[in-house]
């Protein structure tokens, strides 16, 4: 479990923005940390951080170079991989759109970003663009750069105590660059020696906190130390399973893996993360004991999770999560709670489990049909008790007569000038959940601020929102199970 608190950015904010204005010339080649995070720092963060405000998407944040995970294992998008629509969004002279075919757009209007007032100069367009450049690219990504020169300071606000016994240890950090010209970010790791790091929270510029469950961490001497995106190599990112590819051993020296191999589950949590301890500033260390000598139990990739989709159609489903216990020999009980905001329904009650994989077969089909059911996992092994809770997933008895064939003109003349892929059958279909969320409950795909386009002999400016008539063709078609999914 971790907690952070969102920094205001505002520190340092002044020079790096008249460090980022003032430039008169553009460097050959702009480096993240060098050139545009002072950039984004400026004039994007506040709507694209950490928490997206002001109807910012969510799926992506521009104050990261890496990706970065939720506490429910979601990826979200850093500004390496953002890099391309980054530059799309800011140089008109850099737009251009492809249809499945590969053949380039007649007409492409997006508004540009930032919004008004808020507006970048040439020097700083020109510096994303060529930041973005793929030509530009180091083992194909933009420039991190090397701030090694600039210095960071990682200090910890609250001694940490000699022992740590049972429960939520509290770290509150305070991260910094004495020159003021970076925004260091990162995360907190914890490590004991011989064995690989372990995330337990994200580092954000200025004070915060991470709030770590100690009591089901093995008893050892942990050192507490700091992964910065500025300063750490490629080597030291936070790899996603599908790197090494699924069912593959993981990197045995930094690897964070379930059963030693890489994982790919239902709800596309990758397993296997690492970060490499040597790009680290230890900033303590500490022993962790357990006065009645256990150590609590975990609950790990729960499924159904967020965007989950529970038709008719595939029922009975498979409730599904990882018991972990180091205690050799411990005997587990679980209780499995469903619930919406109006009732609260049991699944089992101090049912005896194993740790591994556990599955329960679910019937849904005579719950009531709700986009707010939430489920809750508690696991004791008599001494100690841990929980967790999914996101909200969707339980539906919908029924149609419609086919993928029928909405995938709506996927690929509304969607597919931002999301083409090689296949991009399978682009609109792979998360069927985040499409209903954005497409049809939300109405925030496609985005606003998209204007017009032509595409596929339509009209010039043809409209390239979404009818309600169409957002509900996808809901229905969606809700009965996606009939004729070709990526089921």
């Amino acid at each position: 479990m971790t907690r952070t608190m969102t920094n205001s950015i505002v520190a340092g904010l002044g020079l790096m923005l008249a460090t980022a204005c003032s430039a008169p010339d553009v460097p050959a080649n702009p480096t993240w940390a060098d050139d545009v995070q002072p950039i984004l720092a400026a004039k994007c963060v506040r709507c694209h951080g950490d928490q997206p405000i002001q109807g910012a998407p969510a799926g992506f944040r521009l104050d990261r170079y890496d990706d970065t995970f939720t506490d429910d294992g979601f990826r979200v998008l850093g500004a390496a991989n953002m890099a391309p629509w980054i530059q799309l969004r800011t140089d008109p002279a850099a737009r251009s759109g492809f249809t499945d075919t590969g053949a380039p757009l007649k007409s492409f209007k997006i508004d540009l970003m930032p919004p008004e007032p808020i507006s970048l100069t040439d020097e700083q367009h020109k510096t994303i663009f060529e930041w973005a450049n793929p030509q530009k690219f180091a083992d194909g990504r933009p420039l991190r750069g090397d701030v090694s020169g600039h210095g960071a300071a990682v200090t910890l606000t609250r001694s940490l105590a000699d022992s740590v016994s049972d429960g939520l240890l509290t770290i509150q950090y305070d991260v910094r660059d004495p020159t003021g010209l970076t925004m260091p970010s990162g995360e907190l790791c914890v490590a004991t020696t011989g064995n690989p790091a372990q995330r337990i929270g994200e580092l954000h510029l200025g004070p915060g906190e991470v709030v770590w469950d100690v009591g089901a961490a093995a008893e050892d001497s942990y050192t507490v130390f700091a992964v910065l995106d500025n300063l750490r190599s490629a080597a030291g990112r936070i790899v996603p399973c599908d790197e090494f590819g699924v069912g593959q051993p993981c990197d045995s020296d930094r690897s964070m893996c379930t059963n030693e191999v890489c994982n790919e589950t239902a709800t596309d949590v990758y397993e296997c993360q690492f970060v490499d301890n040597e790009d680290g500033i230890s900033v303590g260390s500490f022993d962790v004991t357990h006065a009645d000598g256990n150590t609590a139990p975990t609950i790990s990739q729960l499924t159904p999770n967020r965007d989950s989709i529970l038709s008719d159609a595939a029922s009975p489903t498979t409730v599904s999560f990882v018991l972990s216990d180091p205690d050799a020999g411990d005997t587990h009980t679980m209780t499995v709670e469903v619930f919406t905001p109006d009732q609260r329904i049991l699944l089992r009650n101090q049912a005896a489990v194993s740790a591994g994989v556990v599955q329960i077969p679910w019937d849904t089909t005579t719950f009531a049909a709700s986009p707010n059911w939430q489920m809750t996992v508690t696991v004791s092994d008599g001494t100690a008790t841990r929980s967790k809770t999914s996101g909200r997933f969707v339980i539906s008895h919908g029924t149609t007569t419609l086919t993928y064939d029928d909405v995938r003109g709506v996927f690929l003349n509304k969607c597919g000038t931002c999301h083409p892929g090689s296949a991009p059958d399978i682009v609109f279909t792979q998360r069927l959940g985040a499409v209903y969320r954005r497409v049809v409950r939300t109405k925030t795909m496609p985005p606003q601020s998209f204007r017009t386009f032509t595409v596929f002999g339509e009209p010039e400016d043809a409209d390239p929102q979404i009818t309600q008539a169409d957002r509900d063709r996808i809901g229905e078609w969606i809700l009965a199970g996606a009939p004729g999914n070709p990526n089921p």
